[in-house]
């Protein structure tokens, strides 16, 4: 990646947050349900977002006020 300047650092951003369920997972089907409770549910993606102002992927939630208040870290 190129710096803004000569001699600063670089970085890159795969552009989101990951979940995974490794091959060696005990339950994977436990684990995906707590992904689809997490992430598919517009009430907890946005619980997600207030606490940790992680961009939910859902979709459907944009629309939500949430996302037109001042947040301090992303300072919108």
């Amino acid at each position: 990646m190129p710096a803004f300047q000569e001699g600063q650092p670089r970085a890159s951003n795969d552009g989101g947050s990951t979940l995974a369920i490794p091959a060696q997972c005990d339950n994977p089907e436990a684990a995906w349900a707590f992904i689809e409770f997490m992430l598919g549910r517009e009430d907890n993606a946005l619980r997600s977002f207030a606490y940790s102002d992680f961009l939910p992927a859902l979709e459907t939630t944009y629309d939500d006020p949430i996302f037109y208040r001042a947040r301090f870290f992303l300072r919108w």
